[in-house]
């Protein structure tokens, strides 16, 4: 996860973000990735789970559960509570789950951030 708040570092963030210090804005940001990360993952287990393709929904699966973790790890260092992690999981799952289902041009950019920190 460190390595996800690392490269997560050099992304733009907004003006708000910046009164934190710089770990702590790529914590957050890596957090916000884990999350968005899990989601995309559950949804191509559910894709690969509906073509028979169980293989690539297992594989799905066990990156969603990395993405999970590390987002509960990095909610941890952030000082969120379970309950607003899960209100935060809640939160983004009703934001992106429509988005990676109708956009194939944002469900390609999710999937390609994720592969890119390893979540995918």
């Amino acid at each position: 996860m460190v390595v996800i708040a690392t490269a997560l570092l050099a992304a733009p963030s907004t003006g708000a973000a910046q009164s934190a210090p710089a770990s702590e804005r790529g914590n957050r940001l890596a957090y916000d990735h884990s999350i968005r990360c899990f989601i995309a993952n559950l949804y191509l287990a559910g894709e690969a789970q509906e073509r028979g393709e169980q293989a690539q929904a297992e594989r799905s699966e066990r990156q969603g559960q990395r993405a999970f973790d590390g987002a509960k790890r990095l909610g941890a260092i952030i000082g969120k509570t379970n309950a607003q992690m899960t209100a935060d999981f809640d939160a983004a799952e009703a934001r992106e789950l429509p988005k990676l289902v109708r956009d194939p041009a944002y469900r390609s950019t999710v999937n390609g951030v994720c592969q890119r920190l390893g979540l995918m």
